[in-house]
């Protein structure tokens, strides 16, 4: 796997994680495990850190 196809995968991979969870968000779907039902907050930690390595990945993409 080249460098090109790796970044281009990752950045991929970042955008579909962080748009999940900020459709989770929108929409307010409610995750559960067992007994445990997850705030909402972690979610905006994961859009904001998701979207961050998207920005790295794609300037890196764009460098190189």
């Amino acid at each position: 796997m080249t460098e090109k196809s790796y970044l281009l995968v990752s950045a991929g991979l970042f955008g579909l994680i962080g748009f999940g969870h900020l459709l989770r968000l929108i929409f307010e779907v409610p995750v559960q495990f067992g007994i445990w039902t997850v705030p909402a907050w972690p979610s905006v930690f994961v859009v904001v850190l998701a979207s961050a390595l998207l920005v790295w990945a794609l300037r890196l993409l764009r460098s190189g």
